[in-house]
């Protein structure tokens, strides 16, 4: 995979700009199947679905207060290779499904307009993660 990527998660879209970032989450979102199914799009359109992972640590305070956890992918599937059109409507499906976290972050308009406007699929990518 080629970094930055986005994931479609439960939340909506998260950019990730390292392999490594994707690894860690906090364990209360892990535990609600935070990697069931996770689809990672790539900035070349390559999408790779996470099929299983595992922790592999778990600091102590994790334990009592629920903090980060890391986690290794175990299994993942590559699906498909997306133009930028199929990741544009795939971004505005989930932006209109899950647009609270841009909202009250006051960056909702702008990347809506930033994804409108990409001409190709790193724009996009970059719409979330600049």
């Amino acid at each position: 995979m080629t970094f930055p990527v986005l994931a479609f998660t439960p939340n909506g879209v998260m950019p990730y700009t390292h392999y490594e970032n994707i690894l860690r989450v906090m364990k209360h979102e892990y535990e609600k199947d935070w990697y069931d199914d996770l689809e990672l799009i790539d900035s070349n359109g390559m999408c790779v679905v996470v099929r299983s992972t595992k922790i592999v640590r778990e600091p102590f305070f994790a334990k009592l207060f629920g903090r980060m956890v890391e986690v290794e992918i175990q299994e993942a599937e590559r699906l498909a290779d997306y133009d930028v059109n199929a990741v544009r409507s795939r971004v505005l499906e989930f932006l209109s499904i899950y647009p609270d976290m841009y909202r009250s972050a006051g960056i909702y308009d702008a990347i809506l307009r930033r994804v409108i406007q990409a001409e190709n699929i790193m724009q996009i990518v970059r719409a979330f993660a600049d």
